[in-house]
Formats: structure tokens, sequence, C-alpha cells
């Protein structure tokens, strides 16, 4: 995509994966405790509205689909506003339409 992404993609590549990973695990651990039938009372309250439960891994389900979606949300648009930032291949003088003609 560029050179922005180039210099930090270690990182970025590093902290989208570790994400997912974790989002992955919530969405599987709900399913797996609402297999296994563990109940508890639970209430979560998110960006100010409040859900009540039965059962931990509808819980748990629930937070790993609301992660997955702001995740995936968010990386889309760090992708699109890195892309916005980097000259067009046109005006680089790196490539082959960027240089100047004589």
């Amino acid at each position: 995509m560029g050179e922005i992404i180039q210099a930090s993609e270690r990182i970025f590549l590093s902290l989208i994966v570790g994400a997912y990973v974790v989002t992955i695990a919530m969405i599987t651990g709900g399913v797996v405790l609402v297999a296994l039938g563990a109940t508890g009372h639970t209430e979560l309250t998110l960006f100010g509205q409040t859900t009540q439960s039965a059962s931990v891994g509808i819980a748990a389900f629930f937070i790993g689909a609301v992660m997955a979606v702001m995740l995936i949300r968010s990386t889309l648009h760090a992708l699109s506003s890195l892309a916005r930032r980097e000259a067009p291949l046109a005006f680089r003088r790196d490539t082959p339409a960027g240089r100047k003609r004589r």
C-alpha cells in the first residue's frame, strides 16, 4: 500500500492478529459455554445499553460479536485513512509514471 504501511507493518499486523485471536476466542468460548449449559446471572452494560442474561455463554458470545464488528470497522477505517495519505502513483518519484520527462 505504501511507505507508511511498510514502516509500521509488523506492529500493525501484530495488533490486528492479536485482537482477532481474542475475538475468536471470546466467540468460541461463548459457544462452548452455551453447549455445556453454564448458567449464571450476567448483566452487561455496553454503550449505555444494559443487557441481562441467565447464561454466561450468551454473554461471552455477545461480547465477542460486538468486538468483531468494532474490530472490522476500525481495521477498515485505519486502512482507508492510510491509503488516503499516500500520494498517487503518478506523483511519486519512485515510480515510472512519477519521474520527470525530458
